[in-house]
């Protein structure tokens, strides 16, 4: 079933993103070393940025 207009090693997150149904994932266990390297870098990833609303502002009380 090769597909042209897939890349060969299509990456870690790539299958995850393009699979429509979990029941299609092996059920094989996840060696402990990946799940702790997948936790450090989602512990290390970038937050997600937050926004305001235009013209809302954080005042301190008190003052």
């Amino acid at each position: 079933m090769d597909d042209p207009g897939r890349p060969a090693d299509p990456g870690l997150f790539s299958p995850r993103s393009t699979l429509r149904a979990m029941r299609r994932l092996k059920p094989d266990p996840v060696p402990a070393g990946l799940l702790e390297r997948l936790v450090q870098a989602a512990v290390r990833g970038q937050a997600a940025p937050t926004r305001r609303a235009a013209g809302t502002w954080w005042r301190p009380t008190g003052r």
